[in-house]
């Protein structure tokens, strides 16, 4: 692994935190009010907010809590919508801190979030930390679902990583200026950390995963915002592997499980379509395909249904299944959607 020329931070230091935002009026204070109050801080801090464009209240809700708040270290940097790769990148050029840390707007940080992340950094061995999520919305099933997967696959990462979350991490501002920050190619937030990780691991720098700093987090609740979501997804991962082609096999987050996942609705399409070119009847057909899509699902993901069994009880892990078939339709047809893209130099 490649060597860290850092030095501990002493108490002339500052570390930045960076804040991304668009159109978040509802939680935007939130996430602020969850910084400051963090407990236990004995380094400078200063907060980042980089407004991406917001047509919402956002901005006017940030001036007035920063009027406020004038003897806190609190800066606004407003830009054209251009996506959170962007806006990231933007604090982290204007930016103090020789440590840089991320959270998302709509989230909103542990108590002990900042300490948890610096410490784990402080050691030496690694560039970069990235915490985990805890959902708020839990009572919801859609989002509990989502909550319950990233616990899942959170709970399989060791003590290094190859992909943490911007919306809860850190860096080292030197690492991040050497592989010039995150590609602004991605317009979305979608897969441009992913990016960002596989580049620094490339040049064998080591990333750490710290369970214990944890953000607080708010997920899709309607099945119609979810299908977007994972439509969305779909698409940007097409780019994503363009990009970073040795990670199609997947990474410490999403193995290969998972991205084999979307090859079941088109083998289910394969099954529809043979066997009109056979004369066979379409209900029986349709029939078929549900019932391989069904199966496949519950085999492939069998041991996450389980956890979830034991986490939710079987009606739940039952209605699982159902959501995972309906995610992976929608990875199918948002892959499909980005190799249009590329084909039409759309990304």
């Amino acid at each position: 692994m490649k060597s860290i020329n850092y030095l501990p931070l002493t108490s002339f230091d500052i570390i930045s935190i960076i804040i991304p935002c668009y159109n978040e009026e509802k939680h935007i204070i939130k996430c602020i009010n969850s910084i400051l109050n963090q407990k236990n801080i004995k380094i400078k801090y200063e907060i980042i907010i980089i407004d991406d464009g917001s047509k919402d209240n956002t901005i006017n809700k940030i001036n007035d809590f920063i009027l406020k708040h004038l003897d806190k270290k609190i800066k606004l940097i407003k830009l054209n919508h251009a996506g959170p790769a962007k806006a990231r990148n933007t604090g982290i050029k204007n930016s103090k801190g020789k440590i840089v840390l991320f959270i998302d707007a709509d989230c909103i940080a542990s108590p002990l979030w900042i300490n948890t992340l610096i410490k784990r950094i402080e050691k030496g061995d690694v560039v970069g930390v990235g915490g985990t999520y805890r959902t708020i919305n839990q009572s919801q099933k859609i989002s509990d679902f989502i909550g319950l997967d990233i616990e899942f696959r959170h709970n399989s990462i060791g003590t290094y990583t190859d992909f943490v979350g911007s919306y809860n991490v850190c860096f080292l501002k030197s690492v991040l200026n050497e592989v010039n920050g995150f590609d602004e190619s991605f317009k979305a937030a979608n897969a441009e950390d992913n990016d960002l990780c596989y580049r620094i691991s490339k040049l064998n720098y080591k990333i750490a995963f710290e369970p214990n700093a944890w953000v607080s987090h708010h997920h899709p609740t309607s099945i119609t915002q979810f299908i977007k979501q994972q439509f969305t997804r779909g698409m940007w991962r097409v780019f994503l592997y363009k990009k970073n082609p040795q990670k199609i096999k997947g990474d410490n987050y999403a193995g290969f499980s998972t991205l084999s996942q979307p090859f079941l609705p088109l083998t289910s399409l394969f099954i529809i379509i043979i066997g009109l070119l056979n004369n066979l009847p379409f209900n029986i057909l349709i029939l078929l395909s549900l019932n391989f899509l069904f199966f496949g699902s519950f085999l492939i993901n069998y041991g996450f249904i389980k956890w979830i069994y034991t986490k939710r009880g079987f009606t739940f892990s039952f209605f699982s299944i159902y959501i995972i078939i309906i995610r992976m339709i929608c990875w199918f047809f948002g892959a499909l959607a980005g190799i249009l893209r590329l084909i039409t130099s759309k990304f």
